[in-house]
């Protein structure tokens, strides 16, 4: 059962109907019990009267306030709940961008260091080709002073075998050459050089 006042507020009267009844059959022990008469029954009821007097006051114009205050209070938590979700999505926003950042870093590091690896693979192999180029530029240059020396030493001591020959024929020969020999060494070189 259901009553409304002018301002729209329900009543539930089967509510309030239990309370005082339950409240009552609370204190019919007590009346009962009581040899006093009926005051104490009647500071008892003034009791549960004040009681719900008090409640009503309360619950007639403290209802719209507190109610007006829990809901901003709720608009508040919400937004504020709204607003930490907000910061926690841009955190897992941020923390999956360094997690990739870093994905991405290994990776990098792993390419670059391979990269360092081939060009330090290059680099060796292209100094190895130097040194080959220059160990065997050096060795034909040693070969060709080699060969230059020998042929210097072979010049020298045939121009020294030449010379030596000739101060030795120039010593022996006039002793050993008459007079005919000449004449037919003369002869046999006229012809020769008539013959060609």
């Amino acid at each position: 059962m259901q009553l409304t006042n002018g301002r729209g507020y329900l009543i539930h009267t089967g509510g309030w109907l239990l309370v005082v009844l339950l409240g009552l059959h609370m204190t019919g022990g007590l009346a009962h019990a009581a040899e006093g008469g009926w005051r104490p029954v009647y500071d008892l009821a003034m009791r549960w009267f004040n009681f719900l007097l008090l409640a009503g006051v309360i619950i007639r114009y403290a209802r719209q306030p507190v109610k007006n205050f829990l809901q901003a209070r709720s608009a508040e938590v919400r937004i504020e709940i709204d607003l930490l979700e907000e910061q926690k999505a841009e955190a897992v926003a941020a923390v999956s961008a360094l997690r990739q950042r870093l994905a991405d870093s290994e990776a990098r590091l792993a390419e670059m260091k391979s990269r360092l690896l081939a060009d330090g693979e290059r680099r060796k192999q292209a100094l190895l080709d130097q040194a080959e180029m220059e160990s065997a530029m050096m060795i034909r240059d040693a070969e060709r002073k080699i060969e230059g020396l020998l042929h210097h030493a072979q010049r020298t001591l045939r121009a020294e075998l030449v010379d030596g020959a000739i101060d030795l024929a120039l010593t022996r020969m006039p002793a050993e050459i008459q007079a005919e020999d000449h004449q037919r060494l003369t002869a046999d070189f006229f012809q020769a050089a008539g013959a060609t």
